[in-house]
């Protein structure tokens, strides 16, 4: 099972149902929302390898969870999903950043190529990301330092999170040999 994370917005309920139904049948974990502010919560507390939202919310609309998402992070993937879509919102939504943006209706099969291919080019980006520079690392506390967007402020986090966000990489626990040894297991 794919263990990618997809943060879900619509405010039609029909359809925030289907959306979710198709994408974990096809083997995503999917967290739905059905509104702007909901969904800026849930960007908020969480980490997810790709955002799909309505372009046409109550409240908060999809050019602005864009923007939060990437000011949250920098590479954030957004898909933009909407059956008012125009040449104007089109462009502003690729100069925000978009990774995409598709008009309803929508064919599945369609919608679930391009979240494939949007997380097999973060997976990418990411392993060219890890392998191009150095990351500053706490001898101390074992926690690795990363720029939060275009400022300079360094966020810490645990090499586990860390891992996980930037490789879609998940840690399993082991002691390497030296370390079970002098721990008095026989198996690391």
């Amino acid at each position: 099972m794919n263990q990618a994370r997809i943060l879900l917005i619509d405010d039609e309920p029909l359809l925030l149902r289907t959306l979710t139904d198709e994408l974990e049948e096809a083997g995503w974990r999917v967290t739905p929302c059905a509104s702007g502010p909901q969904a800026l919560r849930r960007l908020k507390e969480g980490l997810y390898d790709l955002v799909i939202t309505d372009l046409k919310l109550d409240q908060i609309n999809g050019l602005e969870i864009l923007e939060t998402a990437r000011r949250l992070e920098r590479q954030a993937l957004v898909i933009i999903l909407t059956a008012y879509g125009s040449l104007d919102s089109a462009v502003q939504a690729l100069r925000l950043g978009a990774a995409d943006y598709l008009l309803k209706p929508y064919e599945a099969a369609d919608l679930q190529q391009r979240v494939q291919t949007c997380l097999e080019q973060r997976a990418l980006r990411r392993r060219l990301e890890l392998g191009s520079h150095r990351i500053p690392l706490c001898p101390k506390c074992g926690k690795i330092g990363e720029q939060v967007g275009l400022c300079s402020d360094v966020t810490w986090s645990p090499v586990a999170t860390f891992l996980r966000r930037h490789a879609g990489a998940e840690v399993e626990p082991l002691l390497c040999p030296a370390c079970g040894a002098e721990s008095g297991c026989d198996r690391a």
